[in-house]
């Protein structure tokens, strides 16, 4: 990761705006706690994305384009 800069993991709903899940390491993992059970989060949830932003930023919005992307599939 550039210095000064962090990945940040985004849910894209359906219908509406993105949403910040949370920010990604750059080495190792993460766990991330939710404000709300996954099944409410994410049930409108198409797909994931990640963005490299400033680190510092509004995390209110995706401050640049989606560097990876993928399908949101529920697993339990």
């Amino acid at each position: 990761m550039p210095a000064g800069q962090v990945a940040r993991l985004w849910a894209l709903p359906r219908d509406g705006a993105p949403f910040l899940v949370g920010e990604v390491p750059a080495k190792g993992s993460a766990t991330l706690g939710l404000p709300d059970s996954a099944e409410k989060l994410f049930f409108t949830v198409a797909r994931l994305g990640v963005t490299i932003e400033p680190a510092g930023g509004d995390a209110r919005a995706p401050a640049g384009p989606f560097v990876a992307s993928g399908h949101c599939v529920k697993l339990w």
